[in-house]
């Protein structure tokens, strides 16, 4: 699924594998534009590049973590009819 910037204010809905495709998107954005810039004189700073790695390296394992599950998964059902 595309990531669109009408889904970015919504974040609790992203998946962490959505999460990690809009990480990598934004780590490219910042390492081909740069992390500041200035127009009229005015500085401004994108996301920091340590700081978005940092982040993506978590929810890589987390991905990862939930692809290499064993299946050791309980599941307790009440059959009681209460």
């Amino acid at each position: 699924m595309a990531i669109t910037t009408t889904q970015i204010d919504n974040l609790a809905d992203f998946t962490p594998a959505q999460m990690l495709k809009a990480l990598n998107k934004a780590i490219i954005d910042v390492a081909v534009a740069g992390q500041t810039y200035s127009i009229n004189g005015r500085s401004f700073s994108r996301a920091n590049l340590t700081e978005l790695k940092k982040i993506r390296d978590d929810i890589k394992a987390e991905v990862e973590a939930a692809s290499t599950s064993t299946g050791d998964t309980i599941v307790l059902a009440d059959i009681s009819g209460a």
